[in-house]
């Protein structure tokens, strides 16, 4: 309103500067007629120009007062009309973006596509889903069964990442191979070289054997079979035994090298081993035998740590495990989309539910403005046809009374405001966006919000899952 008195004043001043003194009125605000009369000196320009004979009797256009008095209202009108004309167009817009018929189609769209969607998933679910939920079943009837077979209560044991245990068995028959193989060089005709090379041989038997040997007769003493666990326990207890042995053979093997070369080493130390057994005449003899024993304990214990305790537990539990996470997965990847989706289309639906009667109301708000400013601006310019002709008409008796002859025929003439603004064309079609049946609208739209909600919980049962809040609704 401000810019608006701005713009007034300025062309009150403009037309005040050429004789047009009148000052604008506001938003349609009414003319002071008498205000506008004194200002122009209406009266006394009328006598003092009868008085002259002016206007001629035969002139039919205005004369210079005429004229400024039509000049000011028309400047009224052509202000008042741009005023409300920006109005109303503001009005219009506020109106035309309010389009019901558009948002509902809009969201027709969005439960369309959620329905190809919810139909693609059904298909996964009949099934690669359905698949592979009937093997985890599968896989967990087998585990029951094993558990139930060999009466099992605890669950399976299993490795958190074997591969650990690989690398930590290479570096442990790295080291015992450098090691014996620095014990090995002396009395090595190759040196360290042929040291390391009899040490690894021996290396990779030791390491290899004990990891088999945890791993796989070690671990059937833990049969629920007794004869079986018992032949397993001795069968183990012995081989432990002729690791041992073994490694008591390598020192003695290492104390032949160095006493008569390799060629001779192996008989003497068969000899030694069976005659003097703890015999051992060097010391690095001793941390040969001690270092191969550790090492085979920790071999050993590696290959029976390798898997559960219990034979074929391990195994069996990985299978079920495997099978569920299959499952799991493609349940979450089919499910993760589709339920972002989903909540994406409630959200928009929850939106239109909440905001549709709120910019509906803003709508008709703007729409019933509009169709009050522009009745109300219809008013306004007969109005301003009121006052000019009334200020023609003072302008005209105070001419003709003060005349020595009759006035121009046409001083009996009305004067009409042209163009006239047609309200109903400002006004346009602004009033059917907002006719819509709102309570059918909202009920079509909650319609789509809960088909969509069920089709989908449908879908998480159908697939074997709950909904578990996944969607919110």
């Amino acid at each position: 309103m401000a810019k608006l008195q701005g713009l007034l004043e300025a062309a009150g001043n403009l037309m005040g500067s050429s004789g047009a003194t009148s000052p604008m009125p506001g938003l349609l605000e009414p003319l002071d007629t008498d205000r506008i009369a004194q200002k122009l000196e209406l009266e006394a320009r009328g006598s003092e120009r009868g008085r002259r004979g002016l206007p001629s009797g035969l002139q039919t256009v205005f004369d210079e007062v005429e004229q400024t008095i039509v000049q000011t209202i028309n400047d009224a009108s052509v202000i008042q009309r741009g005023q409300v004309i920006g109005t109303l167009k503001a009005l219009r817009q506020t109106v035309e973006r309010f389009n019901v018929k558009s948002k509902l189609a809009q969201l027709r769209l969005v439960a369309s596509e959620a329905q190809a969607r919810f139909t693609e998933a059904r298909q996964k679910i009949r099934g690669d889903l359905k698949r592979l939920q009937n093997e985890s079943v599968a896989a967990q009837e087998e585990l029951a069964l094993f558990r139930k077979k060999h009466r099992l209560s605890r669950p399976a044991r299993l490795p958190a990442n074997p591969w650990t245990g690989g690398g930590l068995l290479l570096l442990v028959l790295a080291f015992e191979t450098a090691l014996n193989g620095l014990f090995f060089a002396k009395g090595s005709e190759l040196g360290l070289i042929g040291g390391i090379g009899v040490a690894f041989g021996a290396s990779v038997l030791n390491v290899a054997f004990c990891f088999f040997l945890g791993f796989g007769l070690a671990r059937q003493v833990n049969r629920r079979f007794f004869p079986l666990r018992a032949m397993a326990a001795l069968l183990t207890a012995a081989l432990l035994v002729g690791v041992v042995a073994f490694h008591l053979f390598i020192a003695h093997f290492r104390d032949a090298t160095a006493l008569v070369g390799e060629g001779a080493a192996y008989r003497t130390a068969v000899q030694t081993i069976l005659q003097e057994p703890w015999a051992l005449t060097e010391i690095q003899s001793w941390f040969l035998f001690g270092l191969g024993t550790a090492f085979s304990i920790i071999a050993f214990s590696k290959g029976y740590g390798w898997d559960d305790p219990y034979p074929g537990y391990g195994a069996v539990s990985r299978r079920a495990l495997a099978a569920e996470m299959a499952h799991e997965d493609a349940h979450q990847d089919l499910f993760a989309d589709l339920g972002d989706a989903t909540d994406t289309a409630v959200h928009d639906f929850k939106t239109a539910l909440a905001s549709l009667p709120i910019e509906a109301q803003q709508a008709e708000n703007a729409r019933s403005q509009a169709s009050a400013l522009a009745q109300k601006l219809a008013l306004y310019e007969d109005h301003l046809e009121e006052v000019a002709n009334s200020l023609l008409a003072r302008y005209r008796d105070a001419n003709g009374a003060a005349r020595p002859d009759r006035p121009p025929a046409r001083f009996d003439e009305r004067w009409h405001l042209t163009p006239r603004t047609d309200a109903l064309s400002l006004l346009g079609d602004t009033g059917a966006a907002a006719t819509e049946n709102m309570d059918a609208v909202l009920a079509e739209i909650q319609e789509l919000h809960d088909g969509l909600l069920k089709r989908y919980q449908d879908l998480l049962e159908e697939a074997g899952k709950k909904a578990d809040g996944e969607v919110r609704a």
